[in-house]
C-alpha cells in the first residue's frame, strides 16, 4: 500500500498494511529541525497573504517545506489550508520591530498578535461584539480566484502518492475563538436563537463552498477544526450543541461525502457528553481524543470503533514536550495496542506539533509506529 491508500482504508475502518501517521499543522520551528534550513514563523499558512512578502513565492516555499517535512517524518497524509484570495494582504502593524511583534487583521476582520517567544498569534480582536454586527456580518467569498492555491499545487506535486487534507472553519470553534468570543456566542444562542441560526446557516455555506471548492483541486480528506470542549467538558451545553450545531455540521459532511471525499473533526477537550451526537454527524474520523482531558482512547475505540475511525492520541501537554524517549515508546504503544486493532485508527499527535517539542521525542513517536503499527499486529 502507499501512503494515500493506507489513510483511505484506515478511514473506510479497515486493517492497512501499517498504521498510517499524520499530523494536522507543524508549525515552522519544528520544520526547521526537521530540514535544517529557515522556514515561515509565526506566518503559518498565511504567508500568502503577508504584506511583506510576494504571493507565489511565499507559497512555493510553505508548500515545499510542508510537504518535505512530511515525507521526511514519513507521515502519510498531508495536512494544508485554503489560501487567501489573489487580491487580499493582511493589515500589518508592528508593535516591537525589534523583538518581531506584530499585529495583523485577516480577511474575515480577524486580529491577532503575534508573539515570537510562542511562535504563535494569539487573537486579541474580533469582528462581532454586538446584535446588529452579527446580523449585518458576511463572510468573504469562499470561491475567490487564489483559494485553492495551495490544493492545486500540492496535488501536482504529490499526486496519489499520500492522502491531501485541508482545514475548513469548524462552526463552533471558528466562530467562539475569531469572529464573536464565546461569551457572546453563547449569548447570542440564547438570546438572539432566529439571528443565530442565520448566521449560522451563513458560516455552514461558506464552509461547503469552501470544502467543494478543495475536493474540486484535489483534496481527499476535508477536516474541520472545532473545538468544542475543554478539559472540563463542552463550552456550550449538549442542548444548545444539539440545536444549533450538530445539524449543520451534518450538512456540511453530508455535502463533502457527497463529492467523494472524506470527514474528520478535530476538537479537544472532553467531548463524552456529546461524542455521540459528532458521530451522528456522519464524519468519518475524530481527532484527537486528548488525553489530558479525560478521553480514554481505549474506551471510545471500545464503544465507537465500528462507527468511526480515530486518530490520535499521544500526549502533547507532557509526553511530546517534557516526556523521556522511553515514554514516548510506552504512550504510542499503548495508542497502537487500544486502538489498531481491527483497523480504523491513524496516530498522530493529540493536537499539532509546535515550538518547544524535542525532536527526538518527534522522531520516536513515529518509528515506534513505523515498528511495531504493523499489520498483523503482534502482542508486545
Amino acid at each position: 500500500m502507499n501512503s494515500k491508500e493506507r489513510v483511505i482504508a484506515a478511514l473506510n475502518l479497515e486493517e492497512p498494511d501499517r498504521v498510517p501517521m499524520f499530523e494536522l499543522a507543524i508549525n515552522g520551528p519544528v520544520m526547521e529541525q526537521v530540514l535544517g534550513r529557515p522556514c515561515f514563523s509565526g506566518i503559518g499558512w498565511g504567508a500568502e497573504a503577508d504584506p511583506e512578502l510576494e504571493r507565489e513565492r511565499a507559497i512555493e516555499k510553505q508548500l515545499n517545506d510542508h510537504i518535505e517535512t512530511y515525507r521526511r517524518l514519513k507521515l502519510d497524509m498531508l495536512s494544508l489550508f485554503p489560501a487567501a484570495p489573489k487580491n487580499w494582504k493582511d493589515k500589518k502593524r508592528y508593535l516591537d520591530k525589534t523583538r518581531g511583534v506584530y499585529l495583523t487583521t485577516d480577511e474575515f476582520g480577524t486580529t491577532y498578535q503575534y508573539l515570537p517567544e510562542a511562535d504563535q498569534s494569539f487573537v486579541v480582536d474580533v469582528p462581532i461584539k454586538t446584535i446588529d454586527d452579527l446580523k449585518t456580518y458576511e463572510f468573504p467569498d469562499p470561491l475567490a480566484d487564489g483559494r485553492t492555491d495551495y490544493a492545486e499545487k500540492a496535488k501536482k506535486i504529490v499526486g496519489d502518492e499520500m492522502a491531501i487534507s485541508s482545514w475548513v472553519p469548524g462552526i463552533v470553534e471558528f466562530i467562539w475563538t475569531r469572529i464573536t468570543g464565546l461569551e457572546r456566542f453563547v449569548i447570542f444562542m440564547y438570546k438572539y436563537p432566529q439571528e443565530m441560526e442565520k448566521f449560522l446557516d451563513k458560516i455552514t455555506n461558506f464552509v461547503i463552498e469552501l470544502s467543494k471548492s478543495l475536493i474540486d483541486a484535489g483534496v481527499d480528506v476535508i477536516w474541520y477544526g472545532n473545538d468544542t470542549a475543554g478539559k472540563n467538558g463542552p463550552i456550550i451545553s449538549p442542548t444548545l450543541h444539539r440545536k444549533f450545531i450538530v445539524p449543520r455540521l451534518k450538512k456540511i459532511t453530508d455535502e463533502i461525502k457527497r463529492k467523494g471525499a472524506y470527514v474528520i473533526n478535530h476538537t479537544d477537550g472532553n467531548i463524552y457528553p456529546i461524542i455521540e451526537d459528532i458521530i451522528s454527524t456522519n464524519v468519518d474520523g475524530i481527532h484527537s481524543i486528548e488525553p489530558r482531558a479525560g478521553m480514554s482512547l481505549k474506551v471510545v475505540k471500545e464503544k465507537y470503533g465500528d462507527k468511526v475511525c480515530l486518530s490520535g492520541n499521544v500526549d502533547v501537554s507532557y509526553t511530546l514536550p517534557f516526556g523521556t524517549k522511553d515514554e514516548v515508546i510506552a504512550e504510542v504503544k499503548e495508542c497502537i495496542r487500544v486502538a489498531a486493532p481491527g483497523g480504523g485508527y491513524i496516530l498522530a499527535s493529540s493536537n499539532t506539533l509546535i515550538k518547544g517539542f524535542p525532536i527526538e521525542n518527534i522522531y520516536t513517536m513515529y518509528e515506534t509506529n513505523l515498528k511495531y503499527g504493523v499489520y498483523p499486529l503482534r502482542r508486545f
